[in-house]
């Protein structure tokens, strides 16, 4: 009898494997068109950090002045050189926000996957849920940052409703995002890159709480604009 149980705890760990992979790691292609095609890549995978990963993403050339260029910003401190990704492999987590950039967009920018690709959980794209499509999303007019997140539970009403963070500067800067608290601890940071000047607004997919939180925006390192976000509970 020993052998038969030896053979049942090999396949109960087997299955067990497949099911812990099958939630915790995955990846999806995301297929970005404006008449030049771009193919990026996010996910998780137990080999990975959330840093730059040389056995798992991909860094992208420095973003050009022209032409349409998709690309996910990239903010490592051991490889400070790389400034983007068209692949980026997270371990794995309950939860995660990917920044698309669409620099130079000069035509509508239509976003394409595989909905038999999406992971287990909750994905959205652009604060909407991304099974409520047919694999395919247009990006709206003017638009330049493209947010997915990823939930493996099921998310409060908030996140399929995006806040947005509003604001303008005055020429072309490196934005970044800074939210915090009502006790000033730091919960979530939008590095929103490159933006021209004049009137941006951001979507923050929020993952907390119902409660009162403080937003500040620096460009090139200044602070330009402050502000508060009150985050209505779900039912």
């Amino acid at each position: 009898m020993k052998y038969p149980a030896i053979i049942l705890l090999t396949l109960i760990y087997f299955f067990l494997g497949i099911c812990t992979a099958s939630t915790n790691e995955w990846s999806l292609p995301i297929y970005i068109d404006a008449k030049i095609m771009h193919t990026l890549m996010i996910g998780m995978d137990s080999a990975a950090t959330d840093g730059f990963d040389i056995d798992a993403d991909r860094a992208a050339p420095p973003v050009p002045p022209v032409g349409f260029f998709a690309y996910i910003p990239c903010n490592d401190t051991r490889y400070s050189y790389i400034p983007a990704l068209w692949f980026d492999i997270r371990a794995p987590g309950d939860s995660a926000v990917w920044m698309i950039k669409l620099a130079n967009a000069e035509v509508p920018v239509i976003v394409e996957w595989n909905p038999d690709s999406l992971p287990p959980g909750y994905v959205s794209i652009a604060g909407k849920d991304m099974r409520k499509f047919k694999g395919k999303y247009n990006v709206s007019t003017n638009d330049t940052t493209l947010m997915i997140v990823y939930r493996k539970d099921l998310p409060i009403k908030n996140i399929s409703n995006p806040m947005a963070i509003t604001f303008s500067i005055d020429a072309p800067a490196n934005v970044r995002i800074v939210i915090s608290d009502r006790n000033g601890n730091v919960i979530d940071t939008i590095h929103a890159g490159r933006l021209h000047a004049g009137r941006h607004s951001i979507p923050w997919n929020s993952l907390q709480k119902p409660g009162v939180y403080l937003f500040r925006v620096e460009a090139d390192g200044v602070e330009i604009d402050t502000g508060k976000l009150i985050m209505l509970g779900g039912k």
